[in-house]
């Protein structure tokens, strides 16, 4: 809960399932105070949006025009209160901006990254690509948001198996065994419950 705090959150995207109206982070709800970002279909691409709801007032920013494509391509993708403005940024650059007072913002709900959590599937704001080092920054001494954490800090996988056989919600519960001094022998075991 940022409170009164310039703040920032985001993650590294990849749309490799087309693009929905999903929201990729968020906490609160829409007639609350929330903060949330989210990806929309425009033109064969994807715009964002980001939207900041406090006790004073909402700033709720979209990027003008698509701005990613569908690819699969990796972007980073943030949203960023300071001070009175809302930015939206895509790797490193705002690419969208709005002003607005909009005062404290705490909620008591979950943060969510992705989905809506446990029960929620059928709803359709769920995120359906990849996303990897999502963060929450909140500023409390110098009124600016800390950078999000550097591209370079990130693992890549190293082999990648082929999707499993059967569609909907069929891999998972994965298991994960770290090596313990020799991380190339670290073991990832999945399974196909369709």
């Amino acid at each position: 809960n940022p409170g009164l705090s310039d703040f920032s959150f985001g993650a590294r995207i990849a749309l490799t399932r087309g693009v929905g109206a999903w929201n990729i982070m968020q906490k609160g709800a829409w007639g609350d105070r929330q903060w949330k970002l989210s990806v929309h279909p425009l033109n064969g691409g994807a715009q964002f949006s980001c939207r900041v709801s406090g006790s004073a007032g909402i700033v709720h920013v979209f990027t003008q025009g698509a701005v990613i494509g569908a690819d699969g391509s990796w972007h980073q993708v943030v949203c960023a209160r300071v001070g009175n403005e809302v930015q939206v940024r895509l790797d490193g650059a705002v690419i969208a901006r709005g002003s607005g007072v909009t005062g404290a913002v705490s909620s008591t709900r979950k943060y969510l990254v992705g989905s809506k959590g446990a029960g929620n599937l059928a709803d359709p704001d769920q995120y359906l690509g990849l996303l990897d080092d999502a963060f929450v920054e909140v500023d409390i001494d110098t009124g600016d948001p800390e950078p999000p954490p550097p591209v370079s800090d990130t693992a890549t996988a190293s082999v990648e198996t082929a999707p499993v056989a059967h569609p909907g919600d069929a891999a998972d519960d994965p298991a994960v065994w770290p090596h313990p001094t020799d991380p190339s022998q670290s073991v990832v075991i999945g399974n196909d419950k369709g």
